[in-house]
């Protein structure tokens, strides 16, 4: 089961509660979609892993409108993906 005895205050004390909770799926290639400032790379950076940040805004490292463009990958480009905070913001999903 994964947990985390942690709480987060806002979206980047947030990444390390997903790091946290998440580290043991948080492994080889990761896509973080509607990453936002990638928070998340910080705690990744020590592993030998791939981290991906898509969403809006410059400090990404893909910029894409997910209510007008489908993600720049192809099938089974990741181990893991993430989708924190971001679905519930779409009027609609592809």
């Amino acid at each position: 089961m994964l947990h985390a005895d942690m709480t987060y205050h806002n979206r980047e004390t947030k990444a390390g509660y997903v790091f946290a909770k998440y580290r043991p799926i948080l492994e080889g290639s990761v896509l973080d979609v509607g990453a936002d400032a990638m928070y998340l790379k910080l705690y990744l950076a020590a592993s030998e892993g791939k981290y991906v940040g898509v969403g809006h805004g410059d400090k990404v490292d893909h910029e894409v409108n997910l209510e007008t463009s489908a993600l720049p990958f192809g099938d089974r480009s990741f181990d893991t993906v993430l989708c924190l905070d971001v679905l519930e913001h779409l009027e609609a999903a592809h």
